[in-house]
C-alpha cells in the first residue's frame, strides 16, 4: 500500500525508531525523562480544577506505557496521586464536566490497562467505586448541556439518545456527538471490562452496557467508512458552529474578511486525536465479537486516514519537517479563528494544529503505520525554532508550567510521550 503523505525516508528512520526493547538507550531515556517531568507532575494536586485537563491530556500515554511495560517506579508514582485523591476528595472539584469526565476517562483507562496488565496493586482499593460513582453522575443523575437550549435532565443518556434519532435540525452540530458525550461512554468501556475480569460493580454494570452500546452506535452512525479506506466521523455536521466558522479560508483571513465556512466539514484533527483510545475502550466494553471487530476495522481506518490524508508530504528543504493538516479528510483550512482561547484576529491556520499530535495520543491506536509515525517525530528533537513556533500553541487559559508550550517541546515531555507512543 502506497502511503502519499508519509516519505520512504522517515519511514525508513520510524522503523529504526521502534526498534528499542528493554535496556536500549531510549528506554533510559524514558524513564529519566518520567523522573524529571511526569514524576514532579504526579506529586502535585492534578485532580483540581485548573489542572485536571491537561493532566488528563498528558498523563494518559505514560500511563498505558507504565501498565504495558510493568514499570514499577511509574507505577507507584501514579498509584501515589490517585490515592492521594481518594484521600482529599469524594468526587472531581471540577464545575466543567468536560473536564471531569476526561479526568475519569484518564483514571478509567489506566484501572482497565493495569488490570489486563496484571499490575491490579497499582488499582488503589477506592477507585472503581470513585469511577463508577463520577461515570453515573454524568450518565444518568444529572442534567447534560445542550447548545442553545435547556439541559438534558437524563444526562448524556438522554442526550446522546435523541442526537441519534434526530433528523435535521435548524443548527446541524445540534445533533453531532461531542467529545464529552464520547468520553463518558469510553469511561464505561474500561470500567466494564474492569468489572467482567474482577466480577465486580455489579449494580453498575446494566448502566455501563448501555453506555457501550450507545457508543458503539454512535461509531457506526455518525462514522463514514471511506471508499478509500479512510474513516471520519461527524462529517457536514460542524458548518453552522463559531468553531468552523471560518474554515473554508486556506489562509489567515483579514480583519473585514466575513465567515466562510468548507461546505460538508471534516472535524479538526486535534479533537480528533481521542479516538484512537475512545475505540479501544469501546472494544473492550463490548462482549460482541463482531461488534469488537469493527471498532478494530474503524481504528485500522484512522490510521489510514491520518497517514493518506492528514500528515503531509515531506517536501525538500522545508525547514519543518513533519506537518498535518488542520481537518481529518485532509483540508489544511483555518481553524476556530476569533475563538476565545485566541482572542480577536486569531486562531489556527495551516498546519498549526500540528503540535497536537505530539502529546502521543495516535500511538494509541496501535498500528505500526502510527508506531513508526510516532518513531518519526520523537527523532525531530530538538525542534527547529520554526518548528518548535509552528507546534507551540498561544492560549489564555491556565496551563502548568511542566507542560506549557514551549516548555514542553525543550525539557523532554514532549519527545518521551512520542517515544512511549511508539512502543504501545
Amino acid at each position: 500500500m502506497h502511503f502519499r503523505s508519509i516519505s520512504v525516508a522517515f519511514a525508513l528512520i520510524a522503523m529504526v525508531g521502534c526498534g528499542g526493547g528493554s535496556g536500549t538507550s531510549e528506554d533510559t531515556e524514558i524513564l529519566a525523562t518520567f523522573r524529571s517531568t511526569v514524576e514532579p507532575y504526579l506529586s502535585q494536586d492534578l485532580w483540581t480544577g485548573p489542572e485536571c485537563y491537561d493532566a488528563s491530556v498528558f498523563l494518559t500515554v505514560p500511563a498505558i506505557y507504565a501498565c504495558r511495560t510493568k514499570n514499577v517506579e511509574m507505577l507507584t508514582a501514579l498509584r501515589s496521586q490517585f490515592q492521594r485523591m481518594l484521600d482529599t476528595v469524594t468526587e472531581l472539584p471540577s464545575p466543567f464536566d468536560l473536564y471531569r469526565i476526561q479526568y475519569t476517562y484518564f483514571l478509567a483507562k489506566f484501572m482497565g490497562e493495569a488490570k489486563r496488565a496484571g499490575q491490579e496493586w497499582a488499582i488503589p482499593t477506592r477507585l472503581p467505586e470513585f469511577i463508577g460513582r463520577e461515570f453515573s453522575r454524568l450518565w444518568d443523575e444529572t442534567p447534560a448541556w445542550q447548545w442553545d437550549t435547556t439541559p438534558f435532565p437524563g444526562g448524556v443518556e438522554e442526550k446522546m439518545t435523541w442526537k441519534l434519532a434526530q433528523g435535521p435540525t435548524s443548527r446541524s452540530y445540534y445533533r453531532a456527538i461531542n467529545d464529552d458525550e464520547m468520553f463518558t461512554v469510553a469511561t464505561a468501556g474500561d470500567l466494564l471490562d474492569y468489572a467482567r475480569r474482577t466480577n465486580t460493580l455489579a449494580s453498575l454494570v446494566p448502566k455501563l452496557e448501555a453506555a457501550v452500546a450507545l457508543g458503539i452506535q454512535a461509531v457506526q452512525v455518525r462514522g463514514t467508512k471511506t471508499s478509500e479506506g479512510g474513516w471520519l466521523f461527524n462529517r457536514g455536521l460542524w458548518e453552522q458552529h463559531s468553531d468552523y466558522a471560518y474554515s473554508a479560508y486556506a489562509a489567515a483571513p483579514a480583519t473585514s474578511d466575513p465567515p466562510l465556512a468548507r461546505l460538508n466539514v471534516a472535524e479538526d484533527q486535534s479533537h480528533s486525536n481521542r479516538w484512537g483510545a475512545w475505540l479501544q475502550s469501546l472494544e473492550h466494553g463490548t462482549n460482541s465479537t463482531p461488534l469488537a471487530a469493527d471498532m478494530r476495522d474503524v481504528r485500522n481506518r484512522l490510521s489510514w486516514q491520518i497517514l493518506n490524508r492528514v500528515l503531509l508530504p515531506l517536501k525538500l528543504n522545508d525547514p519543518i519537517r513533519i506537518r498535518f493538516t488542520n481537518y481529518m479528510d485532509g483540508w489544511n483550512g483555518v481553524y476556530r479563528w476569533n475563538y476565545v482561547t485566541q482572542g480577536p484576529g486569531k486562531g489556527y491556520g495551516p498546519s498549526e494544529l500540528s503540535g497536537t499530535p505530539f502529546i502521543g495520543w495516535w500511538g494509541i491506536i496501535g498500528t505500526p503505520g502510527m508506531r513508526n509515525l510516532c518513531a518519526s517525530m520523537a527523532l525531530q528533537f530538538p525542534l527547529s525554532g520554526d518548528e518548535e513556533q509552528l507546534y507551540s500553541y498561544e492560549t489564555t487559559r491556565y496551563r502548568n508550567a511542566l507542560i506549557t508550550d514551549p516548555q514542553s517541546y525543550r525539557n523532554g515531555f514532549r519527545r518521551m510521550l512520542c517515544l512511549m507512543a511508539a512502543r504501545l
